[in-house]
């Protein structure tokens, strides 16, 4: 028998597999443009506003007992003195996740770094929401093969991807900065974004994660951004943050900067 044959089927389901990859990966970033790119109309009203007023809410939770990216004991001792940008996502999401994670923190990090305030001022906190199917290799893996696009967007001490018992954390995430998350999967999500939809309220344009796997639950009602000033108050919280500009947030920033916590 000819193996030319046999070359040419290879060459062809070499070039499906290569166009589907580009495909996902081109749905992906469209998806992100589509829903997380601010309108110029949303940029001048978040200048217009300033970002989001300030109030002391309360200390922040203790992070003792939970592990970075890296595997290592979080020493929340670190963080002190500096404003903490904390997120609440899951790293093999396909939702609100990804778009926070690229379109909104990594769009703060760039400005930050151009002012050289990140890592030195401003922090990034985020706590893994789906411990349960996650681990800290995961949360490493999500920041550079979502977030960074093949590079580590931050080093652990500037971004920490916290995870840990899924009881730690619902305990950190719900009771401490009062995000209240939960897992959901199959009927009871098809359930829950019917009533959203319903509501005008629908956002779970599916987005491109290498990580995610079919069916895993899915997390929802993580989509809020906590800000916590250099005293270890939280001093805002910005909901269903995949829908506000990177402008809003980095003006909130700067007010907790130049009140230096007050």
């Amino acid at each position: 028998m000819s193996t030319a044959p046999r070359s040419s089927r290879a060459t062809r389901v070499a070039q499906v597999a290569v166009g589907l990859f580009l495909g996902a990966a081109l749905a992906f970033v469209g998806s992100l443009l589509y829903h997380g790119a601010p309108s110029p109309a949303k940029v001048a009203a978040a200048r217009a506003e300033h970002g989001y007023a300030l109030h002391d809410l309360g200390a922040a939770p203790s992070l003792r007992g939970l592990t970075d990216q890296r595997g290592q004991p979080f020493d929340p001792a670190t963080l002190k003195g500096k404003v903490q940008v904390v997120s609440f996502l899951d790293p093999r999401g396909t939702r609100v996740s990804p778009v926070i994670g690229v379109n909104l923190l990594m769009a703060v990090e760039n400005d930050l770094r151009a002012t050289g305030t990140f890592g030195k001022d401003v922090v990034f906190v985020t706590l893994n929401v789906d411990p349960q199917a996650s681990d800290p290799a995961t949360a490493a893996s999500f920041l550079k093969r979502v977030v960074g696009f093949g590079k580590v967007p931050a080093t652990a001490d500037q971004w920490p991807f916290l995870s840990g018992s899924a009881t730690r954390v619902a305990q950190v995430v719900r009771d401490g900065y009062g995000v209240p998350f939960r897992r959901l999967g199959g009927a009871a999500l098809r359930s829950y974004a019917a009533r959203r939809q319903a509501h005008g309220t629908y956002f779970y344009a599916s987005a491109w994660n290498p990580l995610a796997e079919n069916g895993l639950p899915t997390v929802v009602g993580n989509g809020s951004l906590v800000i916590v000033g250099p005293r270890g108050h939280i001093r805002a919280r910005i909901p269903r943050a995949y829908q506000v500009s990177s402008v809003a947030v980095e003006q909130t920033i700067d007010a907790v900067l130049a009140r230096n916590g007050h």
